[in-house]
């Protein structure tokens, strides 16, 4: 596992599905999978969570989910236009140096 608990080889498998122009979808039964996302996406913003049968769940595991979604999002991370070179922590894209936001 890494540092935020995750297992390196999730991230190992979503950086070659990426790699390949594939969509990923997470298929779990766990409550951590926010924590996940939060991880992976470049924007979690932009990801779809699908609960089935909600209504069944225990107390809870439908208390635990709710509250994964009752915390603060980090920012959208900035948009770019073509070419581009991002830092994971950066505030802005560059191109050749210069800052190109959309």
């Amino acid at each position: 596992k890494n540092w935020s608990g995750i297992t390196a080889s999730w991230f190992r498998c979503l950086s070659f599905l990426q790699r390949g122009g594939h969509s990923t979808i997470l298929n779990s039964f766990g409550m951590d999978t926010h924590k996940v996302v939060l991880r992976s996406a470049r924007d979690a913003r932009r990801v779809l969570h699908i609960a089935v049968n909600f209504d069944t769940w225990s107390e809870k595991d439908s208390t635990k989910f709710r509250e994964q979604f009752e915390m603060p999002l980090p920012p959208p991370p900035p948009r770019c236009m073509g070419y581009f070179q991002c830092e994971a922590t950066s505030t802005t894209c560059t191109v050749g140096g210069q800052p190109t936001l959309e």
